[in-house]
């Protein structure tokens, strides 16, 4: 059974500045930030200008699972600074929980406010992560929606944590690129942690994971209008909240 309550985490003593504004809903062993989509271009902006390196991720359902058995995941979870809630699923646990857990978006909308926040602001990007040649057709196309996109590297993730120099490396290279943000959708348990393990030898301010890989789906999805909220949701939501 996936609990479901609007609760201060248990690791108060070093929540993220920002979680004051709104306590995060608690959905299992994951807190979910209650922030609107509209305001999570200004929520990049003041993390990467906070000082220290900072970490978003996208949470969806299938996460929150397996948030409950596997417990390295959660922690990865519980110690990153802005968590997302992505997909239908969340939102449906959020109308279950009766918060206002809207607009709730999909890590295709994650990506697409990034890109157009780091557009906007200047920053130098570096894509990390994906299977095969995802994340080169990704960082190839980026650019085209996105005028102006400073793209400064593009490689796959980790695939091995025994591999401590291939991981040195990768530090050295995005380090080296200058990158302001890296933009990551980890395909394998290296690449998911790779961001929290390295954080404080990474010289990029922000780092923001999408789950799923840089497929197709997110691709199409980049300068898609934003996700709006089916009529039914719409109405459902109505009727519970009235």
């Amino acid at each position: 059974m996936i609990v479901m309550e609007v609760a201060e985490p248990a690791f108060s003593s070093s929540i993220p500045y920002h979680r004051t504004e709104a306590l995060p809903v608690r959905l299992g062993n994951v807190f979910i930030d209650r922030l609107p989509r509209e305001s999570l271009a200004e929520c990049l902006v003041r993390l990467s200008e906070s000082g220290s390196s900072r970490r978003v991720v996208s949470c969806r359902t299938r996460d929150v699972i397996r948030a409950r058995r596997d417990w390295a995941f959660r922690g990865l979870l519980l110690s990153t600074d802005l968590v997302i809630g992505s997909g239908s699923g969340i939102r449906f646990l959020g109308m279950l929980a009766r918060v206002r857990l809207q607009p709730v978006a999909y890590p295709a909308d994650v990506a697409r406010t990034t890109l157009a926040t780091a557009s906007s602001q200047g920053w130098k990007v570096f894509f990390l992560g994906g299977r095969k040649d995802e994340v080169f057709n990704f960082a190839h196309e980026a650019p085209r929606r996105h005028p102006g996109l400073k793209i400064v590297g593009a490689l796959e993730g980790l695939k091995d944590h025994d591999d401590e120099d291939a991981a040195q490396r990768l530090v050295k290279r995005v380090n080296e690129s200058g990158a302001d943000i890296i933009l990551t959708s980890p395909s394998t348990r290296a690449s998911e942690e790779f961001a929290y393990i390295y954080r404080r030898v990474l010289d990029s301010p922000l780092v923001v994971t999408v789950w799923g890989g840089f497929n197709a789906g997110i691709k199409e999805r980049l300068l898609a209008p934003a996700s709006t909220v089916p009529a039914y949701v719409a109405l459902a939501l109505q009727t519970l909240w009235g």
